[in-house]
């Protein structure tokens, strides 16, 4: 996925191994997915970062909840959906100002809660 954000042009890519029947880009079931990775980048940089990287799924997929500037340093900052399991909810994080000198930006907050029985 590309998009601009305030004049600066970025892009998630995805990778991962389908061991299911699954056509390429179907999404009926994540549960076949596995070492998912989810990277970005910045275009003229040459840097590449990854963000996400999931050994697999349980009814559930990776999501990007929002895009927008929380710090307001005119650069992207994510919340991502990076539950594993149908019975958890796992929400990150990321700021472009936290970011170091090789990021793009830093996972800087976690939220994690299971509701099995």
């Amino acid at each position: 996925m590309e998009f601009e954000f305030h004049g600066r042009k970025y892009r998630l890519r995805a990778s991962g191994v389908n061991t299911g029947n699954q056509p390429e880009g179907d999404e009926s079931s994540w549960d076949t997915v596995k070492n998912y990775k989810l990277y970005l980048s910045e275009a003229g940089s040459g840097n590449e970062q990854l963000l996400i990287a999931m050994p697999g799924f349980w009814d559930t997929k990776a999501l990007i909840l929002w895009i927008g500037d929380l710090d307001a340093d005119a650069k992207p900052d994510f919340v991502f959906d990076v539950s594993d399991d149908y019975e958890s909810k796992c929400v990150v994080l990321f700021l472009s100002s936290k970011a170091d000198e090789s990021q793009i930006v830093k996972c800087v907050g976690r939220s994690f809660y299971a509701f099995d029985c």
